[in-house]
């Protein structure tokens, strides 16, 4: 089996973190671990700074709506999805800056491994995991989502058809989705586009914080197998 870091298992599952405003560290991408940094003055940073400003307004609009019109299951359900997000967010930026540092760390620990005898017990395929795992929990999550936007779509059509409503299709469900922004921001279909960006940032990380979880655990289950193997070995001896 081929020599794999942990770093190389992970980087391209993190970068496409980094298209929903998660880890906002530079040179992710690259296969040396040297290379990674955390600037505040960087496109990730920005990027990511950009999506967690614009998720934080939307949830002080929520706010203000909710002080308008009264707390119900529905307001406190968007309530509570926008504060675990942002938070979420939160975590990702706090562990951006410990990330090249902790990388680094890493692969030192990591290279005995990657020498003999421990080289000798790679039997455990981290990288197919990491990958199994992150397809499968995400795919889960988008096919809720899918679900989710579907059902959206369906309630709006039948809202804007039973109530005989003087609007478009996608007014009803800019009304139905966002009441909150619709009571501030007028309708423009050109933001459809960017409201729907801000869902899927607001979506990916609750699958992903699991996934991490699990991909963080996949790293150090294939290092104390090797571990295991190699006790095993030469008990006795």
């Amino acid at each position: 089996m081929e020599q794999q870091t942990f770093h190389q298992s992970v980087r391209k599952i993190l970068f496409i973190s980094q298209c929903f405003g998660l880890l906002p560290v530079s040179n992710l991408w690259q296969k040396n671990v040297n290379k990674l940094k955390f600037k505040w003055v960087s496109i990730p940073s920005i990027y990511s700074g950009v999506i967690l400003v614009l998720d934080i307004m939307e949830f002080g609009v929520v706010i203000y709506y909710i002080w308008q019109t009264g707390v119900n299951f529905h307001t406190s359900g968007t309530v509570s999805l926008f504060f675990v997000c942002i938070w979420e967010h939160i975590i990702f930026w706090r562990l951006a800056l410990k990330w090249p540092k902790l990388m680094r760390q890493w692969r030192q620990v990591e290279e005995l491994f990657l020498q003999v005898p421990y080289q000798l017990y790679v039997t455990f395929n981290m990288k197919f995991w990491i990958w199994f795992w992150y397809l499968l929990i995400m795919f889960g999550g988008s096919c809720e989502h899918v679900l989710l936007v579907f059902n959206s779509f369906q309630k709006s059509d039948l809202e804007r058809r039973q109530c005989n409503l003087n609007v478009s299709y996608w007014e009803t469900l800019y009304g139905r989705e966002r009441p909150h922004l619709s009571m501030v921001i007028p309708f423009q279909y050109w933001t459809l586009p960017i409201y729907e960006w801000l869902n899927l940032t607001l979506a990916y990380p609750r699958s992903f914080t699991d996934v991490f979880i699990i991909i963080i655990s996949i790293g150090l289950a294939a290092r104390f197998h090797q571990l295991h193997l190699r006790m095993k070995a030469v008990q006795g001896k």
